[in-house]
């Protein structure tokens, strides 16, 4: 006895076919070969990284690798520095390199016993503290002298111990000329300049503001060449 079919597994019959308003499943529509996909899309037949969108970037805009945008290398060694870092100690007794990171003391105390010392280098931070303190002595020779000249009042007489303290200040002054001489010719050194340049200190019109201009010299790397060997 053969058993009817109904006609559903039938696919010529109407009842196999889908028929209109029915539901049907919809289909991922894959991209065509050479189609880019849409974004927030994986590539066909590429698994997405996890925690990670379409593009390869992270979330929050962070660069991969290291920090750094793709095709961007990293600063170099030295970087902020003309021509790269130059050659410095961090020992304050190596009188031979300039001490980039001096302290006021230690630069002061390099100052004395490099005293007519015209060949090496000398860091900013070392011109520029001793600077300072040639300032502080002036300044309290100078207040000394005063407050001596208040306490001898209206006299007419020079008291002696101002006359004490004036020829103390001319002391330091003709004491301190030569290392002051030697720290900007290391100074130059330390910028690549020759030490020549400090005789526009001759020159009435622009001699006053030559040390200025060389304790704002850049360091440069080349002037290893003033080093002592």
């Amino acid at each position: 006895m053969t058993q009817e079919s109904d006609g559903r597994d039938d696919p010529q019959s109407p009842q196999g076919q889908d028929q209109p308003g029915a539901f049907q499943q919809p289909h991922p529509q894959q991209p065509y070969y050479g189609q880019q996909p849409s974004y927030g899309e994986q590539p066909y037949g590429q698994q997405p990284y996890p925690g990670q969108p379409y593009g390869g970037q992270p979330y929050g805009g962070q660069p991969p690798y290291a920090g750094q945008p793709y095709g961007q290398p990293g600063y170099p060694a030295g970087y902020g520095w003309p021509g790269g870092r130059p050659e410095g100690t961090t020992d304050p007794d190596d009188l031979t390199l300039p001490l980039y990171n001096a302290t006021m003391g230690q630069a002061v105390q390099r100052f004395f016993r490099n005293y007519v010392n015209f060949s090496g280098r000398a860091s900013k931070r070392e011109y520029w503290w001793v600077a300072l303190f040639n300032l502080i002595v002036y300044i309290v020779m100078g207040v000394l002298a005063g407050l001596i000249a208040v306490a001898a009042g209206t006299s007419d007489e020079v008291p002696p111990a101002i006359i004490v303290v004036l020829a103390l200040v001319g002391l330091y002054g003709l004491a301190v000329l030569l290392p002051q001489l030697a720290l900007g010719v290391r100074r130059l050194h330390d910028a690549n300049q020759s030490g020549l340049w400090l005789l526009f200190l001759l020159v009435p019109t622009i001699g006053s503001i030559t040390w200025l201009v060389v304790g704002l010299l850049s360091p440069n790397p080349l002037g290893v060449q003033y080093d002592r060997r």
